[in-house]
């Protein structure tokens, strides 16, 4: 458990209201990103909205922020370890989510897109695979997968 807790401190955590700002509405009342963004909702209120899968939101908050300073970073090496820890958190909130909880199909969406990220294609496809088998209507699984399979078959065809 402590390791899963100390790497999504040096990961992700959002320190700004910028960083706030590149992230879904619903982050701004997760645990410690209230700091950030001040909401004047209470916990409570976005519990009765999301159910209670949201106490463990913030971690997904914090990888999607993860991503976004791993997309900033400079050095390859640094971007990597940083998408490894994005991974965590999401897992993390996989794992402390109810297997209702409506954002399940975004947050394997986004695994997915992380797992493109670190060309971990059979990963990621099983992530969306994942999402639209909880939503089977989530576009963006589709359309993902879709782009996937044309750029390996325009890969193949070459």
């Amino acid at each position: 458990m402590f390791a899963v807790l100390s790497t999504s401190i040096w990961a992700g955590p959002v320190k700004s209201n910028s960083e706030l700002a590149l992230l879904p509405y619903y982050c701004r009342g997760t645990w410690q990103i209230r700091e950030v963004s001040q909401d004047p909702k209470t916990l409570e209120e976005y519990v009765v909205i999301y159910g209670h899968s949201y106490y463990h939101l913030h971690h997904y908050c914090w990888a999607l922020n993860a991503e976004n300073q791993a997309l900033r970073a400079s050095d390859a090496n640094a971007r990597i370890t940083t998408l490894d820890y994005a991974l965590k958190d999401i897992q993390y909130t996989l794992n402390g989510s109810d297997p209702n909880f409506v954002l399940l199909p975004e947050i394997y969406a986004s695994k997915a897109r992380i797992l493109f990220k670190l060309d971990r294609s059979v990963e990621a496809v099983g992530a969306l695979y994942k999402a639209i088998e909880i939503k089977s209507d989530y576009t963006l699984a589709y359309a993902r997968l879709a782009d996937y399979f044309v750029e390996r078959a325009t890969k193949t065809a070459l």
